[in-house]
């Protein structure tokens, strides 16, 4: 991943993936289910949630680098 502002992204995309648990949820917790299930969407919601609280990280593409002198 290049890192382009990846942190605005996640925050932005965290109520689609949120609305997808929401929906799967009466359909049960096994991905096998005709349907599928929630357990996936929701290991990708806390996999999106630690990427917000850990920050964009050493290698991201954000204003920083496009800048010179930007802190």
């Amino acid at each position: 991943m290049l890192g382009f502002y990846s942190r605005q992204w996640l925050v932005a995309l965290f109520p689609v993936i949120a609305g997808v648990i929401w929906f799967k949820w009466r359909i049960g917790w096994v991905y096998s289910n005709p349907g599928g299930g929630y357990e996936f969407p929701l290991f990708w919601t806390m996999a999106q949630l630690a990427a917000i609280l850990l920050g964009d990280g050493k290698w991201a593409i954000n204003r920083n680098h496009l800048l010179p002198g930007a802190k």
